[in-house]
């Protein structure tokens, strides 16, 4: 039986954790953007001295949520880049909106930019300057958009931690990329 060993005693089928896991999303209405329009539109209303209103993430205003940023390849080959959730809880006002515009910058701490952008200065031992940073961020963003990543997000009304388990779960199974690289 193909399984997987929890608290080193009970072996659960693979199949059935899949099952429990995204039945949550079975019920649930995804919501699939192009990160790259997106991204490159914010950079060209920035450059304008414009907002961009991010009017494709408006269905996740006030909740919570996962998403998944990958890309197709022209063989239909999904590769995963990036899972995240966003839980609104006593700690964090923070909406799953917020949660996504964050990764549709180059300079904003909570996004993948200056995420990776962060790991960069630390593999390399070194302190950044100002510019530097503003550099790499930059080179971060255009990496995220040359990969012609699609966004899909779920607006979800579970608990905290069923939010969290599923997370989780999915990192581990689709190993995306980035969420092993940003350990």
């Amino acid at each position: 039986m193909n399984g997987f060993v929890f608290n080193n005693s009970l072996t659960i089928d693979c199949y059935q954790i899949l099952q429990n896991n995204l039945s949550i999303l079975d019920s649930l209405n995804s919501y699939t953007v192009d990160y790259s329009d997106i991204a490159s539109r914010g950079i060209k209303l920035r450059k304008e001295g414009k907002d961009n209103s991010y009017a494709e993430l408006k269905p996740a205003k006030g909740k919570n949520g996962i998403y998944f940023l990958y890309n197709i390849s022209t063989y239909g080959t999904v590769r995963y880049f990036y899972i995240g959730i966003n839980t609104l809880n006593e700690d964090s006002t923070q909406d799953l909106y917020t949660r996504l515009t964050q990764h549709f910058t180059a300079h904003n701490s909570g996004g993948l930019p200056a995420k990776l952008a962060k790991q960069h200065f630390l593999k390399q031992n070194i302190e950044p300057t100002d510019s530097k940073k503003a550099s790499v961020e930059n080179y971060m963003l255009n990496y995220l958009i040359n990969n012609e990543l699609q966004l899909t997000f779920y607006v979800l009304d579970e608990d905290i931690d069923k939010i969290k388990s599923l997370e989780k779960f999915l990192i581990k199974l689709l190993q995306p990329k980035l969420n092993t690289q940003l350990k």
